[in-house]
Parts: C-alpha cells; sequence; structure tokens
C-alpha cells in the first residue's frame, strides 16, 4: 500500500478569539480575524472553502453532556439501549 502524502492546506478553518494580523493571515488568509470581538467568550469565524462565517459557540461543563445523554437514555458509544433493542 503507498503512503499518500497529503500537501494541501485543510479547507475548513476555525479561528476563536481576537486575533492580531499576522495570526490571522496565517489561519484565515485575511485580516478578518482581527475583527473577532475577544471580549465575547465563544466568538469566532468558520471558514469552509474560503468562505468566512462568523460564529458563536457555547461552553457547558463536562458533566453537562453527560447528563444529557443519561437523561434521554444514551451514553457516549451508542445510540441508545431502548432503539437498538427494537
Amino acid at each position: 500500500m503507498k503512503k499518500t502524502v497529503f500537501t494541501h492546506n485543510c479547507g475548513y478553518r476555525i479561528a476563536l478569539g481576537n486575533l492580531d494580523s499576522g495570526a490571522s493571515l496565517v489561519s484565515l488568509d485575511s485580516a478578518l480575524g482581527t475583527t473577532i470581538d475577544g471580549s465575547i467568550k465563544g466568538r469566532g469565524i468558520a471558514q469552509s472553502s474560503g468562505v468566512p462565517t462568523f460564529v458563536q459557540f457555547y461552553f457547558a461543563p463536562d458533566d453537562w453532556l453527560q447528563g444529557y445523554f443519561k437523561d434521554r437514555g444514551l451514553d457516549e458509544l451508542e445510540i441508545g439501549r431502548a432503539v437498538q433493542q427494537e
């Protein structure tokens, strides 16, 4: 089996928080990262195939996700026991 070497950049990039001009140019190929409001936790830019979109990520403690799964009869590794038994 021949090893493949990928030489192209990833087509999807995410930048969170206010970036200086150098970091913005490296990550987004533009100065747009300097316009991100760094005072708001989770504010950023998601860029797919060169098209930037301002985004807002939300944060929760790790145990919140565990409770979310448990409340719905799910766990981290499977869809849910009730669904699989049908």
